[in-house]
């Protein structure tokens, strides 16, 4: 028997929260998008590599070369993560997103700081070292580089994460065999949300 999360109210009550079947068609992509971007909180980065954690949402839908990033985030020491939501139903849930998400990875190691810089400005009216610090509170010394983050775009450091609320096993097999190369400065996690009525 599979156990319930439940909700505990301020006044006591409680009320088992039953599972969200992932064939329902409840939500859409776009809906998991919006929810990651307004609680970054929500993705277990810091599980991953606390390198990661916490993260700022800079926005949604970033155009690349090669289509659009879902989400993208930076974390207050200035390394990027860019997640790609796909939902059970979807049929590119299969094979297909890693190949996705990674040629996002690799559009994303091409870009300089202004291009990235650019694009935070569009999508926040702020600058990426600005919205660190006015996010974070940093003292100065603790506010990330220019060059740093640059670096961090050059050399592929960042987190990729594909989001869905329920991984296939198939994803998880090829991640795990792509994983075995430590020498790539990319890191690349699946997350799996479960959703709750």
């Amino acid at each position: 028997m599979k156990s319930k999360p439940f909700l505990i109210k301020a006044d006591g009550d409680e009320i088992a929260l039953e599972s969200i079947q992932q064939e329902a068609s409840i939500h859409k992509e776009e809906w998991l998008q919006k929810l990651l971007q307004n609680h970054p909180q929500i993705l277990p980065v810091d599980e991953i590599e606390p390198i990661f954690s916490p993260l700022v949402p800079i926005g949604r839908e970033i155009s690349t070369e090669v289509g659009y990033i879902d989400n993208l985030f930076i974390s207050r020491s200035g390394y990027l993560v860019l997640v790609e939501t796909k939902l059970w139903r979807n049929s590119e849930a299969k094979r297909e997103v890693i190949a996705q998400a990674i040629d996002y990875g690799s559009s994303l190691a091409k870009w300089t700081f202004k291009k990235l810089d650019d694009v935070t400005r569009q999508k926040t009216k702020k600058g990426i070292i600005e919205l660190i610090q006015s996010e974070f509170d940093l003292d100065k010394e603790e506010i990330p580089s220019e060059d740093m983050i640059a670096k961090n775009l050059r050399l592929g450091r960042f987190l990729i994460l594909i989001v869905s609320d329920k991984i296939r096993e198939s994803l998880i097999e090829m991640l795990d065999f792509a994983n075995h190369y430590p020498h790539l400065a990319t890191n690349v996690g699946l997350v799996e949300l479960h959703c709750y009525a």
